[in-house]
């Protein structure tokens, strides 16, 4: 299965445009997972091809780490979310003389994630789950460079893994 995805990305980037990049951001529990975990912080890297102006697919991988609120110190949860997403940009606007574009755009991202983490004095085992995270992004775009910020709430499946990703990135 991983040759067959790598073939895949390797005959989209020669067909089409592509991007690599960063973002980071803070993660804001949700939910039930809200009842135990304060503010977390979150890496992802990204892939993305662009089929046109308006569509893009991309993949990617993070890593988010959430800490006990002050009832529950000690709790850890560090999560690994894998993704594959699609996004619609629905506006674009050159500023000006400037060569600065203004996008904005929506997307859907599915895949899943592996969450494990240890209270003081024990462990708790890992766990292996489905996400679903719809995003909001706005895009200021420069000589093939882009910086984003984007909002994403981020839905799991079981156990409610769910919360809010307020990111910012930058993709060349």
């Amino acid at each position: 299965m991983g040759v067959w995805a790598l073939s895949c990305l390797l005959f989209l980037s020669a067909q089409g445009q592509t991007r690599y990049g960063l973002t980071a951001g803070l993660q804001i529990p949700t939910g039930q997972m809200g009842d135990f975990f304060a503010l977390g912080l979150g890496l992802d890297v990204r892939y993305r091809y662009e089929a046109s102006q308006a569509l893009a697919f991309g993949a990617g991988i993070g890593i988010y780490r959430f800490d006990g609120n002050f009832q529950y110190e000690g709790l850890v949860l560090s999560t690994i979310p894998a993704y594959l997403g699609a996004e619609y940009r629905f506006f674009r606007k050159a500023l000006g003389n400037t060569g600065l574009n203004l996008i904005l755009a929506g997307g859907l991202d599915g895949g899943m994630f592996v969450s494990g983490g240890n209270v003081t004095g024990g462990t708790y085992s890992s766990e292996l789950g489905l996400l679903m995270a719809p995003r909001f992004a706005c895009i200021l775009e420069f000589s093939g460079v882009e910086l984003l910020a984007e909002l994403r709430p981020v839905l799991a499946i079981p156990r409610g893994h769910s919360y809010l990703g307020l990111n910012l990135g930058i993709l060349l």
